[in-house]
């Protein structure tokens, strides 16, 4: 399966996962998701639509936002508000796009976010790596510092290719 045709299913499987599912009780035996989620289905809709002249595409990491919609961030540098909308065909709406930028003004390779309490977007940047907390507003206000062992290795000079002499 080509990627292109992979990712948006798997982000509409994603986005379903996070709706109300019945009771566990209620859920059969041989269910693929945890026994509180329910999938009806999915939708690749979301990535062929556009917002702002943008398209919606590219969407890595979903969470849960504080008003009930759902905080999606991009490959392509931005952070998109959905919209679920439960049903027989349950559809997913970008209804706002927050452009996002490392301190410089650097795009990002936006990969996963969290909301947090105070709803403030935690994103973090596969290619730098790093984890950047943003106001809700898309200005960043800390870079987390990255564990030792998550750097990314600075490269040794080049390798000779000459035997060692005696």
């Amino acid at each position: 399966m080509r990627l292109r045709t992979l990712l948006p299913a798997t982000v509409a499987t994603a986005v379903l996962c996070m709706l109300p599912a019945p009771t566990a009780a209620a859920v059969p035996g041989d269910h693929v998701c945890s026994p509180c989620m329910s999938v009806a289905g999915f939708s690749d809709a979301l990535d062929k639509a556009t917002l702002d002249g943008k398209l919606v595409g590219g969407i890595s990491g979903l969470a849960l936002d504080r008003d009930g919609t759902v905080a999606a961030v991009s490959d392509k540098s931005a952070l998109y508000r959905l919209k679920v909308a439960s049903g027989r065909t349950p559809t997913a709406t970008a209804t706002a796009r927050l452009p996002l930028a490392d301190g410089t003004g650097k795009v990002l390779d936006s990969e996963g976010v969290v909301v947090d309490r105070d709803g403030s977007y935690l994103v973090t940047d596969e290619t730098a790596p790093a984890i950047r907390r943003y106001l809700r507003t898309g200005r960043v206000v800390v870079e987390l510092p990255v564990p030792p062992a998550f750097r990314i290795a600075r490269r040794a000079g080049p390798r000779s290719t000459r035997p060692s002499s005696p």
